[in-house]
């Protein structure tokens, strides 16, 4: 039967190792030194990032009563498809708007009129950060349901179809022109 002892070295020192004892023989069995003593594995961000990027540790839940909803370091590849997808359809959406409105078109959104106005780049550079911010957040919480009703994931899935849609509806309205 083994017996835990913990010893200090003085009172105010925070410093703790522990030693496990052969009760019949009190010989120590193993001893474990303080552990603090070691670099801390959490100062080194950079690090884990890069290396946390190309072998994650958790692809899937930890535990089995965790459900939907949980923060995982890999993420499913269809997401890239799908965020890549929507900012391909959202350049193409701003070039077409800016020849549809050269050609005689007004656009519907208050905000990106004036933003168009105000300046073309200035346009097409908040109307990607705005989808890209988005975007970057839809991500995130990709496994999450949205008011216990639709994953986030297939809320990004219908704004690529719903995208595509608008796409199609201008590429109408530019040969209607």
């Amino acid at each position: 039967m083994a017996k835990i002892e913990i010893m200090s070295n003085s009172s105010s020192s925070p410093d703790i190792d522990v030693a496990v004892f052969d009760s019949d023989s009190r010989s120590p069995v193993c001893k474990a030194g303080n552990r603090r003593l070691r670099r801390d594995r959490r100062e080194k961000t950079w690090w884990s990032l890069c290396y946390g990027g190309i072998r994650p540790r958790r692809r899937a839940n930890r535990r089995q009563g965790d459900g939907i909803g949980v923060q995982t370091d890999w993420l499913d590849s269809e997401l890239l498809y799908l965020t890549m997808g929507i900012l391909v359809l959202c350049t193409a959406d701003a070039i077409i708007t800016l020849n549809l409105l050269r050609m005689g078109a007004q656009e519907a959104n208050i905000f990106m009129a004036h933003l168009i106005e105000t300046d073309e780049f200035l346009f097409g550079a908040t109307k990607m950060a705005l989808t890209g911010l988005g975007l970057i957040l839809m991500v995130m919480y990709a496994p999450f349901r949205l008011f216990r009703l639709i994953s986030v994931q297939n809320l990004l899935r219908i704004f690529f179809v719903a995208y595509f849609a608008l796409i199609g509806y201008e590429v109408v309205l530019y040969r209607l022109i």
